[in-house]
């Protein structure tokens, strides 16, 4: 038997939003097993799962499960640049400043742009939650520092279909 679940994309991008608060962006715990790092947020049906490896140049994936089923995924890669190392403290507090500021229709990363002092972040994202590619990047004094892309959207597996019930404008969508 095939599982049905409905899926509101405004939920989506909230809970998303809420779960990056809490783990990477918001400092929240981490747990750490063998060079793997895993931050994990649960309200109600939803499940946020972030698990990377290596910390000054990473590769990871984020996975959001709603009653168990795996329904989003994003993975990515990227951090300091190798030159630009000595920076990686003051880089990493900058870049959960911008990760704070995600955007609720898209809180996949940060906004277009954020900036402080000499510090600035620029994130292009192409395409909408259901599916995307980005490229974030961080600057000093107008040098490149930081270079991360990413790409994700939903997840679709035979054991199970997902109907998205409303867009971000409110509308069904079928």
């Amino acid at each position: 038997m095939i599982e049905r679940l409905e899926l509101s994309l405004d939920d989506l991008c909230a809970f998303l939003r809420r779960a990056k608060l809490a783990t990477f962006a918001g400092e929240g715990p981490r747990s750490k097993r063998r060079f793997i790092r895993m931050y994990r947020y649960e309200e109600d049906d939803w499940t946020y799962e972030d698990r990377y490896t290596g910390n000054l140049l990473d590769t990871g994936m984020e996975i959001v499960r709603l009653s168990g089923y795996p329904i989003w995924a994003m993975v990515y890669r990227g951090g300091m640049l190798a030159e630009k190392r000595d920076t990686s403290q003051e880089g990493f507090g900058f870049l959960k400043e911008a990760l704070r500021l995600a955007p609720i229709e898209m809180p996949v990363r940060g906004p277009d742009l954020y900036s402080r002092d000499e510090w600035q972040y620029i994130n292009s994202v192409q395409g909408e939650v259901v599916e995307f590619t980005g490229l974030e990047r961080i600057l000093l004094s107008k040098q490149e520092v930081y270079r991360r892309l990413y790409q994700g959207g939903l997840v679709y597996d035979k054991k199970y279909t997902i109907t998205i019930v409303k867009n971000h404008k409110g509308k069904n969508l079928t």
